[in-house]
């Protein structure tokens, strides 16, 4: 098998814990803060600029395999300039 192919399959993979726009995520967590145990924020464009904003922690990270849960979630109305939320966010973390 080729060197580059090894290689290839030996380096691993880093994924972002934000799954869509990054720019409602930066907004998001300006307004609610940054979770420790963040697993993942959701970000789904619903129609048009209206987007469902998920939050997901790790709950128990004290079990072999961590719970996660959601626990925050928003209908986000944008244009990239400014931001409203339903419901509001209040600052959390």
């Amino acid at each position: 098998m080729p060197a580059a192919l090894l290689s290839d399959r030996n380096q691993v993979e880093e994924t972002s814990p934000i799954d869509g726009d990054r720019w409602i995520a930066d907004r998001v967590f300006e307004r609610l803060g940054r979770p420790r145990d963040l697993f993942r924020i959701q970000i789904r464009n619903v129609w048009g600029d209206k987007f469902r904003v998920n939050v997901y922690r790790e709950t128990d990270a004290t079990q072999a395999l961590p719970r996660v849960e959601m626990t925050d979630s928003f209908f986000v109305t944008t244009d990239h300039e400014t931001m409203t939320t339903r419901p509001a966010i209040e600052k959390k973390y």
